[in-house]
């Protein structure tokens, strides 16, 4: 019984070390633009996809007229956007596109800390 758990840790290990070396995304993407992927609401907040890691997607948008609220600061709404867009594309990016789809379906954000015209959200 010892020798078989202690088996199962080791399986379990290599599996860990072999799945933490694989990509996320569902093939590869690196010679995709991401200059023109901004559409809609991401493009009329200047929302810009910068960077597709092994297991990271990154973007920014900038505090500023489009996306401040009357007080000066980042709106939440536009961090939730900002949110929504990365986690979709990023989801899509996973999935066999001729097969599926993916939708954002719920979106829960606390803003613990805030943002003032200029700074760029990441």
């Amino acid at each position: 019984m010892c020798n078989k758990l202690i088996f199962n840790k080791k399986l379990i290990f290599k599996l860990f070390l072999y799945n933490s070396c694989m990509s996320i995304w569902f093939k590869d993407y690196s010679d995709i633009d991401f200059g023109d992927a901004a559409k809609n609401i991401d493009k009329s907040l200047g929302i810009e996809f910068l960077e597709l890691g092994e297991n990271f997607f990154k973007a920014k948008m900038p505090v500023d007229e489009r996306t401040k609220q009357p007080l000066g600061l980042l709106h939440g709404g536009a961090s939730c956007v900002l949110a929504e867009s990365v986690a979709s594309f990023a989801a899509f990016l996973c999935i066999d596109p001729s097969k599926k789809t993916v939708v954002g379906l719920n979106l829960n954000a606390n803003h613990l800390k805030s943002a003032r015209m200029g700074l760029f959200m990441q």
